[in-house]
């Protein structure tokens, strides 16, 4: 705290944009007092191919977006602006956590405030390959099933968040290689929502293909940068050269 109305966080890998504390600041004057978080768009930087496009949601959340958080990380979560007594009054992050501090930190955030956005990109998100807390599965792993069993009570009464986290665990199990647990998670997640045939099949291909995936992943990395780029091309986004 020490007297500040903010804090911002920032990765030494990734960089803000000259004027993203001004605007995330002046939409908090535009917020009432509830208003606890201010979330952006930003740009995505795939350094070993030099390019780079803004980063879209498909849709954007603001107000009292807890169903909607809990169901996917919309948040960019290292470039929001955070109301510090706000931040102190539902505790910082939760250290027994590998991955996924930063989603289950803003949900405890959007289980009491609002949430507020600038449609604008004001900051620079740097993707590369190798070793850092986003690459591999096991972490991500563990943070998904601690937030599962954090979060039991509201998993339990909400079918389409659990049946979520399921797809994403199952998933991921598969690329780990750990295919008993991948496929005991899967069908739980179809026992749960039967009738959803289009996202249950999904789940059963990318599981099985997920191991797959994580080799072509390793072996030609630049490869699905290239594939990324390739699918904001058709949604119209800006790619930018940055050589």
């Amino acid at each position: 705290g020490g007297g500040h109305e903010f804090i911002a966080y920032l990765d030494d890998d990734d960089e803000w944009l000259p004027t993203k504390l001004e605007m995330q600041i002046a939409k908090f004057r535009e917020c009432d007092e509830n208003t606890a978080l201010v979330y952006c768009l930003y740009y995505c930087v795939l350094e070993e191919i030099n390019i780079m496009y803004c980063f879209c949601p498909r849709k954007v959340f603001e107000g009292y977006v807890y169903d909607d958080l809990v169901c996917s990380d919309f948040i960019a979560s290292i470039f929001p602006l955070v109301r510090v007594k706000c931040l102190t009054d539902v505790g910082g992050f939760d250290e027994k956590m590998l991955a996924c501090q930063d989603h289950e930190m803003w949900l405890r955030v959007a289980e009491k405030y609002k949430i507020a956005f600038v449609p604008k990109p004001l900051a620079k998100l740097h993707r590369y390959h190798g070793e850092h807390i986003r690459a591999g599965v096991q972490k991500p792993i563990q943070g998904h099933e601690y937030m599962l069993q954090k979060n039991k009570s509201y998993y339990e009464t909400h079918e389409r968040a659990h049946w979520i986290m399921l797809y994403i665990l199952s998933v991921s199990y598969s690329a780990n290689g750990d295919y008993r647990k991948s496929c005991a998670t899967c069908l739980q997640a179809i026992s749960l929502q039967p009738f959803r045939i289009l996202g249950n099949t999904k789940m059963l291909v990318f599981s099985l293909l997920a191991p797959f995936k994580a080799f072509l992943r390793k072996k030609y990395p630049n490869f699905f940068d290239r594939l990324t780029i390739l699918k904001q091309r058709i949604k119209g986004v800006e790619i930018i050269d940055i050589h």
